[in-house]
């Protein structure tokens, strides 16, 4: 959610001032946060169900990319159980819309026997750079 700030005031001579402050996009979860704008804009995330554990296995595409800290700390904040613990598709799409980013497309492929689907996310007009 962006954050505004609107302050209106009068100055002495009668005319009157208005004032916007617009702060990023932040996911927070317990002690843990990250900022739109320390991610690249576009990520694929690889999503897989795991029916042994009733959850979702997630995979964010780093390998190479200057964004590896930022992109390790958002698969953690989406994964771990002390923290938003998603179980399904829905809960990423959710939970990428409040960060800040929208869906673009989504493709499956498959591995022994293995069904993935990676979704592609983009930023959202206002954070891009």
């Amino acid at each position: 959610m962006v954050k505004k700030i609107i302050r209106l005031g009068v100055l002495s001579s009668g005319l009157m001032f208005l004032s916007t402050t617009v702060s990023a996009q932040t996911l927070q979860v317990n002690s843990e946060k990250i900022h739109v704008d320390e991610l690249p804009e576009y990520l694929i995330i690889m999503s897989e169900m795991a029916t042994f554990s009733g959850g979702i296995l997630l995979t964010i595409q780093d390998k190479g990319s200057p964004y590896k800290g930022a992109l390790s700390k958002l698969r953690r904040m989406l994964t771990d159980k002390d923290m938003l613990n998603l179980k399904n598709q829905m809960d990423i799409l959710n939970n990428m819309s409040v960060l800040g980013f929208e869906f673009v497309d989504a493709y499956t492929s498959s591995h022994s026997n293995i069904s993935r689907t990676s979704m592609v996310f983009r930023k959202k007009p206002t954070y891009r750079n």
